[in-house]
Formats: C-alpha cells, structure tokens, sequence
C-alpha cells in the first residue's frame, strides 16, 4: 500500500485474497539486487538478510564491482593515478556494457545461482536466465535493454549502448528528462527527420518525443478508491521507431498553445485521431485477450474525449481482469481445500475471458489429475508449457505424474526442461533426485539432492534424500553428518529425520548411537504417531542386542 502522487491518494498493490489476510508483499532477493548494492541473502530463505553486512542503495560498485582490493590497493600506493584493481566499464565491450544496465533494466528475473553473485565484465546469462515475455504487460518491471535491442539504431549501430544517452555520472533534473535531441544528433543529422517541414519549428527538436513516447509501465499498477489497476508509472518507449500517435499528441499540445481559429481546430481533429486511434486499439487489445493492455488503451481514449461507451467498455474490462487476477489464487486455494467442483468452474469462467492464461490452463490439468483423469491432465499442462515457455509449471508437473506413473526416464526428461526453464530451484532438483534414487543412479541422485542444499540448506526432505543415497554408496561418514544436521535444523523433532539418522548409524557399524537415537525416536512417535511405536520398538531391541554383541 503506498501513496500515489500523480493523484494524490492511496493505492493498494494486488495481493492473494486467501492469503494471510494483510497487504504485505516478500521483498524477494531479485528486488533487493536492483535496489541495493549487496546483501548478505540466507539462502533458502524469501527475504532474510544478514543486515549488518548490506550495502545500501546503488552505489560505484554497482558497475565497478567490488571495491575493496582497489582501496587496499590505493592506500598501499598513494602515487599512483591510474585506478587500478576495480572494472573499467569503459574498456568493457560492448555485450559486457550492455550487461551493467541489462542486471536491472531487463527481464534477466530467474537466478541461475545464489543471489548477488553477478560481477560487471561477467557474462549476466550466466548468473540469471532472461524471461522471453510476448508483451509488454508481461515484462516483470522494466525491460528497457530488450526494446533498445529492438531498435534500428542499435542493430545498425557497433557502438551504440545505454551510456550513449545516459551518462551515469551526470544526474540530469526530471525536467529534461527525455527532452531536445542532443543526444540523438551524435549520430542523426537535422534533416534525417522525414517529417521535419510537417512540423511547427518548436517542436522540431522532440526527437525523444516521437520516437520513444512516453507511457505507463501498465504491469505496475494499484487498485484506488475509485477504480483498479491503475498505472501511476511513467517510462520512456526504448524501442526507438515512429509512432504517428506520438507525434500527434506533441502537436497536440503545441497547438492547444495557440489561440488562432485554424489551431483551435488542429486542436480538434487531432483529439479525435488520439480517440479512434486509442479506441481502436482497446478493440484489438480486447480481441486478443490482452485485458491489461486493453485497460490501458481505454483510459488513453478518455484522455482525449469522454465518452460513455469507453466509459461501459473500461469498467467491463476491469471487471474481466479482476476476475482473471483475483481468481488465479482462488482456484489453487479452492484446488488445495478439496472443493475441486468450484475450482473446475471457476476455472473454466476465467478461460472464457482469457483463454491462453497459461496458470489457470496448468490449474485445470492438476485439478483433472487429482480426480483420475490423467490424459485431460497431460493435455492441460502440455498447453500450459505451450503458452507460456518461461513457466516451469506445465513440465514439472507433466515429470511429477511420469514419476508417480513408475515411467522414471519420461520424469527426468521433463524436470530437466523445467529446470531449463527454472535454473535454480530447490523442488525441480529434490524431484530429480527422488527419480534419481528410483533408478538407482546413486552418484547422480547424490548431486541432485547436494545441489538442494545448496540452493537451500534448510530443505529437510533434501537432507533425508542426500543420506539415502549417500548409504547407497556406502559413504557413512558424510551420511551421517547430513541426517545430524537435519536433526539439528528440526530440534530433533521430526520422525523421519531422526529415523534416517538411526539407520544410518546401524549401517555404519554404531548400534549404540542407532539405539540411543530410536529412544528419541520412541518417545516422539509416542506423541506424535502412536501407530509406528511398534516398528520403532522392534528396531530398538534388534539394535540394542547388536550392541551387546562381543566386537570380533
């Protein structure tokens, strides 16, 4: 929730109505990375930091990288001017240049190891897999670096980066943000404007105007008083190309400075062009099921001209979208309550208004597999990869039915596509190691289930599933450190932990500890599952007379 100073209110942010009831939303590791320097993530954990070890802000080292061995180095050798032991970003190349700026102003979202890790002059592919988003809508936040990409100036262009027109350095006042062309006759000349003769000489120069308008980030967007998913946050177009529209609403405004009768009725037609062209494109946007961006091209249209009919298509619209965002997380709420009967028609009423949602379609495929029919659920989650390909959603749990099918090499083959897609998930590896311990590949089950605990060191099924396969192999030793620091991590408190560490005790030749740790085991079984008191008591006595056992 957060005060919106366009219009001076309050607005809310969307949040999961089944959730935990407040407005809160997980600051994630990728937002802290785009909004701070460096902190000290706890891995596996959403948004827990080491705070007093961050570095607030975006600092030098943000493009320079660290700077700790070049103040050591300057301090040891104050004589020396040359900066040295930091990066250069300047004799960076061009792909490593783009990259700086990429880290942020991209869709580079999905980390392909521990956060905070990327280091200017490094490849970012390496250190985060980069969304391929059909719209704009779907960018994550910013995207700028994948537009300019786009654009004829950059592919024609070896040189050409973001520092062409942004100077890091230089803090330019909002006012000229985005205004003149200076920028752009480094490489234009004044008459490379085909349109310069049509245009009054003040507006001549707005370059920036009319080849990257200016709109809202339409994907960032708050519910107010009076309506929903407003969008309060402007961005300069980075796909540098004509837009006719653009162009019109700066003569527009020019115009409208003008008191002669032959402005005054430029000023008119050209707020009718500005309507039907914004009009015209909520009825595409709308067409193709693009509700947000049809939203969007509706409050544009009103902008130039009120009108009831926009005024009725904008509010049905709403009521679409709102339907679609909110009833996502209804429909897993209701999946996961067991009221498959609402969830399946709740369901299939935000397909009508969204057909290609590829949630609500991978939604529909595990709602078909909790009630039996696997084939409609296969088909469900094969057109949810479909849709969405940056999605793991639709192979994960294509790989998850193979396994529970016993079809353990079909399972590797989809969590590994998922993995492609997801890089750096606990739950994709844990799923292959478990398909890894069924085909009794050991050595590959004992790296999947240590990539787990990398990725997250608290995960206990991942502990439990790296000391199976470890005494698959007969490595006791590291077996035996593993289920200890599960049970640690539980406070001795989990069965199946504690059960794990007895076994492993027993296999490794230490029916003492194996029977000092089925007592622990006795007592928490007591009160937590009676039924395997039996089990574990005759696990006990076999362990207890293999202790008094003579040693050979």
């Amino acid at each position: 929730m957060c005060w919106l100073h366009p219009i001076d209110d309050w607005g809310v942010a969307g949040f999961d109505r089944n959730g935990s009831g407040d407005f809160t939303r997980p600051t994630t590791p990728r937002c802290m990375e785009c909004h701070n320097t460096w902190m000290n993530h706890v891995p596996g954990t959403l948004n827990e930091y080491k705070r007093h070890q961050s570095i607030y802000g975006i600092t030098c080292e943000v493009c320079h990288g660290p700077g700790t061995d070049h103040v050591r180095h300057h301090e040891a050798h104050p004589d020396e001017t040359a900066a040295s032991k930091i990066v250069h970003p300047g004799h960076l190349s061009r792909e490593r240049r783009m990259d700086l700026c990429a880290q942020c102003h991209s869709n580079a979202l999905k980390h392909r190891g521990p956060a905070f890790r990327y280091r200017p002059g490094l490849p970012l592919d390496d250190f985060y897999k980069t969304l391929q988003t059909k719209h704009p809508e779907d960018d994550h936040v910013a995207n700028q670096v994948s537009y300019l990409r786009e654009s004829e100036c950059f592919q024609q262009s070896d040189q050409m980066t973001c520092i062409t027109c942004h100077d890091p350095h230089v803090h330019k006042p909002r006012p000229q943000r985005g205004v003149g062309g200076a920028d752009c006759r480094q490489c234009h000349q004044p008459d490379a404007c085909h349109d310069k003769e049509n245009l009054p000489l003040a507006v001549r120069d707005n370059c920036v105007g009319c080849h990257m308008p200016k709109s809202e980030k339409i994907q960032v967007s708050f519910a107010t008083r009076d309506t929903a998913y407003y969008a309060p946050v402007p961005r300069w177009e980075h796909r540098i190309a004509v837009y006719p529209a653009a162009r019109d609403e700066i003569l527009l405004e020019w115009y409208r400075t003008q008191s002669d009768p032959a402005s005054q009725a430029e000023v008119e037609r050209l707020r009718a062009s500005l309507f039907d062209h914004w009009v015209s494109l909520s009825e595409q946007y709308a067409t193709e099921y693009r509700l947000l961006a049809a939203i969007h091209a509706c409050r544009q249209a009103l902008r130039f001209k009120g009108d009831p009919t926009v005024e009725s298509r904008l509010s049905q619209l709403i009521v679409s979208y709102t339907k679609t965002d909110q009833g996502r997380p209804k429909v897993r709420h209701l999946m996961t309550s067991g009221n498959y009967d609402e969830a399946f028609k709740l369901a299939q009423e935000i397909l009508t208004l969204k057909p290609h949602d590829a949630i609500t379609v991978g939604n529909l495929g595990t709602l078909y597999a909790l009630l039996g029919q696997k084939e409609q659920a296969r088909q469900q989650w094969e057109a949810a990869a479909k849709l969405d390909a940056d999605d793991p959603y639709g192979p994960s749990m294509l790989g998850w039915q193979s396994f529970l099918d016993g079809d353990y090499e079909s399972a590797v083959e989809q969590f590994l596509i998922a993995e492609s897609i997801e890089p750096y998930l606990d739950k994709i590896n844990y799923q292959l190691g478990l398909t890894m311990l069924k085909l009794e590949r050991w050595p590959d089950a004992v790296s999947r289930f240590r990539r787990v605990l990398i990725i997250n060191p608290r995960h206990i099924e991942g502990h439990i599933g790296l000391n199976t396969a470890l005494r698959q192999t007969k490595e006791y030793a590291e077996a035996t450190s593993v289920a200890r620091q599960a049970a640690n991590l539980t406070r001795e408190q989990n069965l199946s932990v504690l059960e794990a560490l007895a076994e492993t005790y027993a296999e490794a030749g230490q029916p003492a500890n194996a029977e000092r740790t089925a007592r622990k085991m006795l007592d928490l079984a007591q009160k937590q599952e009676p039924q395997k008191v039996p089990e574990i008591r005759r696990k006990l006595d076999e362990w207890a007379a293999a202790g008094r056992q003579p040693k050979p």
